[in-house]
């Protein structure tokens, strides 16, 4: 059976709202969209216990 692989997309909100300022979006919407993404931030200090159970998985 193959090996499940766990792929986390990660960016922070300063990367995203350049990014999506870079690809034209509007300002006001670029804010709205990276503030939204960012809620998903708060996961960076969880990294090494992600890591972790996931080698502990084998994933």
């Amino acid at each position: 059976m193959p090996q499940p692989t766990l792929i986390l997309v990660y960016e922070p909100e300063k990367a995203c709202l350049a990014r999506l300022s870079a690809d034209g979006y509007p300002a006001d919407r670029a804010l709205e969209i990276s503030s939204y993404l960012a809620q998903s931030t708060d996961l960076a200090p969880e990294f090494n216990l992600l890591a972790a159970a996931c080698e502990k998985r084998g994933l």
